[in-house]
């Protein structure tokens, strides 16, 4: 199966990258990264186009997260997190959506003690710890930020060893945190990887061995009733196993689910009316063996959901939407495979809900290329991508804002050599490369700026195997400017993070 399963909580695997080092360009001290009163008020002069990423450069031996303007990177580059100690790391970090500040997990306190941070975007070093003080082998773990980016709802064994719960914390009041979760079952906890806010950020939604020990449930809680949680899923049998990838709808008024609710090991998708926690409908037609859902995605205007599965051929994964006013109706999107071909996972709705971008090996078996399918038409697609030569792929795309291009990474003229390619939706088959060396991996990340202008991208085009950040105008193709300052002889850029 293509789904993942949550057989029990179990410890965040992340990659922990040692930080370390300092320079003159306002750096905080130790003393100011423990002192909790310290917030991100955006008050200092601000960036006109922050830029978040995480390297290892200026001398450092290890990684740190630095900010730059993306409209003025001759101004340099300016390290955000305290300056660490060997051995000590940052694990993960967010952009708040208001721009303002950076939050991030890190153990800078105390060597192997993993805590909550926000840093000031415009006040670099300007760092508070969001946590309250964590006793001895406690840790947060995962975090993310509210829509408004006003607080941030985090993972932690906070009250007890081993135990995750969620809190809550205003960015703006560090220490001050308030629990969500009901109380839990004898060696219950909150999974990882599947708790989020609302669209409009005053319900919480997770997933937790909350009431049996090993069973996983979906609950939800109102944010102005703190520890109140109500089951969404109905009763489940002790067999079913929830998937990741819980979602709400983009209006916030429907959850969808993916579970074996009916059938051991026969995944499917339900759909929850928020006002009406614990009665569910099933979106697909009943499955049987042999059948599952992949994943799905909303319609941005929360119409239609779609989803991949194999529903149809044995082993043969396509590509499906279905109204929410009809469950159990759906339709195929995709024409007839090339035997062999499947749809692949990562498909995406254009922000007007009117198409779907998706990634299949559907022309030609084990090469994948880029196709565009109108909701409306389904079964009638477009080829974006190029034609390749053989063993050319489409590894990765973003939409652009406006739906009128889609940006996508492959490897389109020599095999295993990867670059950046945009193609206008009213000229599909017609791309422009933009970025000019190839890409160090083709799994890189490369992402739009807000208003489409610009691409930004990691890529080893000034030293090879040295992964730097940079980015393209892309009415101006091929002429690349680097973001990053000048790193050491073992540098690289791991992650950026651009305004949306």
């Amino acid at each position: 199966m293509n789904w993942i399963k949550l057989a029990a909580v179990t410890s965040v695997v992340l990659s922990l990258i040692a930080c370390g080092g300092g320079d003159e360009n306002g750096n905080v001290t130790t003393a100011q990264a423990q002192n909790p009163q310290a917030v991100c008020t955006g008050s200092g002069t601000p960036l006109a186009n922050p830029i978040v990423y995480f390297a290892t450069m200026d001398g450092v031996q290890s990684a740190s997260l630095f900010v730059t303007d993306a409209d003025n990177p001759s101004a340099g580059s300016f390290r955000l997190n305290t300056p660490l100690s060997p051995g000590q790391a940052i694990n993960s970090y967010a952009l708040s959506p208001d721009n303002r500040c950076v939050i991030y997990i890190s153990d800078e306190r105390f060597n192997g003690q993993f805590e909550l941070f926000s840093v000031d975007i415009a006040n670099p070093g300007k760092v508070a710890r969001l946590n309250p003080v964590l006793t001895q082998n406690k840790d947060v773990t995962q975090f993310t930020i509210s829509p408004d980016g006003s607080q941030v709802l985090y993972l932690a064994d906070q009250d007890q060893n081993n135990v995750n719960e969620l809190y809550l914390v205003d960015i703006n009041a560090p220490g001050i945190v308030t629990k969500i979760n009901s109380p839990l079952v004898t060696n219950g906890g909150v999974s990882p990887n599947d708790f989020r806010f609302s669209p409009d950020g005053t319900k919480i939604l997770y997933t937790a061995d909350q009431r049996t020990d090993g069973l996983f449930e979906l609950f939800l809680v109102n944010k102005s009733a703190p520890g109140i949680s109500s089951a969404v899923n109905p009763p489940f049998a002790s067999f079913v196993t929830l998937s990741t990838g819980t979602k709400f709808s983009p209006d916030g008024n429907w959850i969808g689910y993916v579970a074996d609710q009916d059938n051991d090991e026969v995944a499917e998708l339900y759909l929850v009316n928020v006002s009406d926690p614990g009665v569910s409908s099933k979106l697909n037609p009943a499955y049987t063996n042999d059948q599952d859902i992949c994943t799905f995605r909303f319609s941005p205007d929360s119409l239609n959901v779609a989803y991949c599965a194999i529903q149809d051929t044995t082993n043969t994964r396509e590509l499906y939407t279905v109204s929410l006013a009809s469950p159990g109706v759906s339709v195929k999107l995709n024409p007839t495979l090339v035997d062999g071909g499947n749809v692949r996972s990562n498909f995406r709705y254009s922000t007007d809900s009117s198409f779907i971008i998706y990634i299949a090996d559907q022309d030609i078996f084990n090469i994948d290329e880029l196709y565009r399918v109108s909701i409306n038409s389904p079964g009638i697609t477009e080829k974006l991508s190029t034609d390749f030569l053989a063993d050319g792929d489409v590894s990765g795309f973003e939409i652009r804002a406006d739906d009128l291009a889609v940006a996508y990474v492959a490897d389109q003229h020599v095999d295993d050599v990867s670059h950046l390619y945009q193609v206008d939706i009213a000229s599909p088959g017609t791309s422009q490369r933009l970025n000019p060396s190839p890409l160090d991996n083709d799994h890189d990340p490369f992402a739009y700026n807000a208003d489409g202008t610009r691409i930004f991208y990691i890529a080893d085009e000034s030293v090879a195997g040295k992964t730097e950040l940079f980015h393209v105008d892309v009415a101006v193709p091929q002429v690349s400017t680097r973001l990053n300052a000048v790193l050491d002889a073992d540098g690289k850029v791991e992650s950026f993070k651009v305004p949306q």
